[in-house]
């Protein structure tokens, strides 16, 4: 984390700590101690909606207002929204608007289902030249000790009461909040719900795979040089909406996007790793799996059978069993070493499968032919998140 970076969190952490109970959350990181509270809501709503797939589900949506009066030139509230982490959208004479910008995020840490997560602000206010606010501000304090002073009339009391409250409402600054945040929530059916897949690495609803794709150069077998220096290149992220007792409904994101229910995880011989841009699909295919019976098989007699690929494969090829290991896979924070299997077909496919009865996933598979490696480097809870 950069020094700009921490001093920014530290900066929201304590406008947080100093918000009033009844002040928005989604607000707190940009409080201002000094400020008046002029108004506060908030409003939730949820209704029937479909994501950019055509998925149907809800789309639940929080907004959050407050309105503050503070005794600041305009400048100086600027300079706070702006140390507090948004940027200027718009600037006129006397209002300006900012807004938080959505920072660059690795694909792995994008959230699929956040439709939008805003922040915006309206700065009303006077800049005055020169000393006019010191002069006005010391004006300011006199009519207060006048009016505080026994011996001013009455008459005079009310004038000077109307006066002040005119120059201080000159010399205020008024901010308007709004934050808003929409998420889409699908609906979900898998049969025979569970909490957990899996037994040497776990997975439930909401953990992410990273699947790396990488191009070899055909003559050598080595991976191609990458095309940028992007750390997201050839990678995929694989959410798992939801865990059944032998299904499971993935959302990809990446280079491509779309939506794969596993339907068959106990028995099928269809592994099929080409995942299709804007595919929204029901399938036998088990990728990034394979299914139970097909590992049960490999463990017991050492060989089965497998549909590595069903554009290339008519019929399942023959898989046997080459070797027992430990390969190193990043759970988590931590870097683990997990059982695997490896594997080879009757037409050259390497497959290295994490040694798991009940969630035997392909960590490795270079398919022949393509000059391809699709491998998993990791496995990563749920992605954390302001709820809607």
């Amino acid at each position: 984390m950069s020094d700009v970076t921490a001093e920014l969190h530290e900066h929201q952490a304590r406008s947080r700590s100093d918000a009033p109970a009844d002040w928005p959350d989604g607000l707190a990181a940009y409080w201002i101690e000094q400020a008046q509270v002029l108004n506060a809501s908030s409003d939730d709503d949820e209704r029937p909606g479909r994501d950019s797939l055509g998925n149907a589900g809800s789309v639940r949506s929080r907004s959050e207002v407050g309105r503050l009066s503070l005794h600041w030139p305009h400048g100086r509230v600027v300079r706070h929204f702006e140390e507090s982490g948004l940027s200027m959208l718009r600037d006129t004479r006397g209002e300006c608007e900012l807004h938080r910008s959505t920072p660059q995020q690795p694909v792995a840490d994008v959230d699929p289902f956040l439709l939008e997560d805003s922040v915006r602000v309206l700065v009303r206010g006077r800049e005055f030249p020169g000393q006019q606010r010191a002069v006005l501000e010391a004006k300011a304090e006199a009519l207060q000790r006048e009016i505080g002073d026994a011996s001013t009339s009455d008459e005079r009391r009310a004038d000077a009461e109307a006066m002040l409250r005119s120059m201080e409402e000159g010399l205020r600054a008024t901010i308007e909040m709004r934050a808003i945040t929409r998420r889409f929530r699908p609906v979900v059916h898998v049969e025979r719900p569970c909490e957990i897949l899996g037994n040497v690495v776990p997975i439930s609803a909401g953990w992410r795979m990273l699947y790396r794709v990488t191009s070899l150069d055909p003559e050598s077998g080595e991976p191609l040089p990458r095309e940028s220096d992007d750390e997201d290149e050839g990678l995929m992220v694989f959410h798992v909406v939801a865990v059944g007792d032998a299904q499971v409904m993935l959302l990809y994101t990446g280079g491509v996007h779309g939506l794969r229910h596993v339907t068959d995880l106990d028995a099928s011989d269809l592994h099929d790793a080409w995942f299709v841009n804007r595919e929204r699909t029901r399938t036998e295919a088990t990728a990034p799996w394979v299914s139970r019976a097909v590992f049960a098989e490999l463990l017991e007699t050492g060989a089965s059978h497998l549909v590595v690929h069903r554009r290339r494969d008519a019929e399942p090829v023959s898989l046997r069993k080459t070797g027992e290991d430990t390969v190193r896979l990043r759970v988590g924070e931590d870097d683990v070493d997990v059982p695997v299997v490896h594997c080879e077909s009757g037409k050259g496919d390497e497959l290295t499968i994490l040694a798991d009865a009940a969630s035997p996933l392909v960590l490795r598979l270079h398919e022949s032919g393509a000059e391809l490696v699709r491998t998993i480097e990791a496995v990563l809870p749920p992605i954390p998140v302001r709820d809607a």
